[in-house]
């Protein structure tokens, strides 16, 4: 989207949006899976300060994604998976993830 910047931290899986002036937000990567039949990827993400992920915030970070990542990709917010997700420990959050086809991961291919 014109207008917008995406920032990536491939060592903590930290992906920041926002407009060039505006407010930013931050989403931590926290899986990938691929569906086998339409090949679109889906990247689980949970929120730092936020509750949702705004409709521009997320339109912006999947045009960031299909265009730097072999799209297409759809985002998943963790809650989806799980909505204990906070409450969830690491091992139980990494079963989750393989469980649900994602593999448990902050790098984007």
């Amino acid at each position: 989207m014109r207008g917008w910047k995406v920032h990536y931290e491939p060592e903590q899986g930290i992906l920041t949006v926002g407009p060039l002036r505006g407010k930013s937000m931050s989403v931590k990567v926290v899986g990938v899976g691929q569906s086998q039949n339409s090949g679109v990827r889906y990247l689980a993400y949970e929120l730092h300060d936020e509750e949702e992920l705004p409709d521009k915030h997320e339109s912006a970070l999947v045009d960031y994604l299909n265009k730097n990542h072999q799209g297409p990709w759809e985002l998943v917010p963790a809650e989806v998976l799980n909505n204990n997700w906070n409450g969830l420990s690491p091992r139980e959050r990494e079963r989750l993830l393989m469980r649900e086809g994602f593999d448990a991961t902050v790098e984007l291919p």
